[in-house]
């Protein structure tokens, strides 16, 4: 499961972000824009800054009873999220599943959750460049909470491109690669 966060915490986080820089052993901490990702093919980075949180990661002492409060809420509703998805599933399809959808992710210290911030717009980005770039997820849930601002698509299966709501209160889901091939293709 990846959370992304916007608002309050991603603000917070301003003040000691850079206390925090980013392990390339464990992948937790800050992630400025000077290294964030570039999207399966594509070349220029996106422009967005994020903290990847860990069960026992490092995080910004203002912030680690909200983060880790939140990091257990968004489990308990992911493990909530797959048990449905497992439950609804055709049985030719749940029968693929090598264990319970929510075993996958139960105790799991790789469970993350990313706190994501796009920074303003400065006139200086580099050609090309845009906030996110098209990609798929790799795990097997996205939860995102609704941003304050249009701007999220997602492809429908016959090419079009979909504007996803930004409405205040709502919440995201998105299948990933993993959920798609424990389906066997079924989730796309």
């Amino acid at each position: 499961m990846r959370v992304l966060v916007f608002g309050k915490s991603a603000k917070g986080i301003s003040n000691e972000k850079n206390n925090f820089p980013f392990s390339k052993e464990n992948q937790d901490g800050y992630f400025g824009s000077d290294i964030s990702e570039v999207a399966k093919g594509h070349k220029v980075k996106d422009i967005k800054e994020y903290f990847h949180v860990y069960p026992k990661g490092r995080v910004p002492t203002q912030l680690e009873a909200e983060i880790r409060e939140y990091y257990r809420l968004a489990n308990e509703f992911a493990v909530q999220l797959l048990s449905w998805v497992q439950s609804y599933s055709p049985k030719d399809v749940s029968a693929k599943f090598s264990i319970d959808l929510k075993d996958m992710i139960a105790n799991s210290e790789q469970t993350l959750l990313r706190i994501l911030h796009y920074p303003p717009m400065t006139g200086n980005e580099e050609p090309g460049a845009i906030r996110a770039a098209e990609h798929e997820d790799i795990n097997l849930l996205t939860i995102l909470p609704a941003a304050n601002e249009p701007g999220l698509q997602v492809l429908n299966k016959d090419g079009t491109w979909l504007d996803v709501p930004s409405d205040f209160g709502s919440l995201i889901i998105n299948i990933g690669d993993m959920l798609q091939e424990a389906s066997g293709g079924y989730f796309p």
